[in-house]
């Protein structure tokens, strides 16, 4: 069964973002993986929510409570290494 918290957990414990925002209102602030927009759970960049189609990601764990972001310098895949 699929367990969010466990799985959070296994992302905090494991997993250390590399990937660093441009603009946006933290100003290259890292991106903070998995982030939480509207409800859903991302693990990458993504273009949810833009009209423009641009490359976004949170810098906070919880986006709808914190509305932090900047935009993805990659094409959607952020570089992540396991610790």
């Amino acid at each position: 069964n699929y367990n969010k918290t466990n799985y959070l957990l296994a992302w905090q414990l494991f997993v250390t973002v590399t990937e660093t925002s441009f603009s946006g209102n933290t100003f290259g602030g890292p991106c903070q993986f998995p982030f939480k927009f509207q409800g859903n759970w991302y693990a990458e960049c993504t273009k949810d929510g833009r009209a423009d189609g641009q490359l976004w990601c949170a810098t906070e764990t919880d986006y709808d409570k914190a509305k932090k972001w900047g935009f993805c310098p990659t094409q959607g895949k952020c570089v992540c290494v396991c610790v």
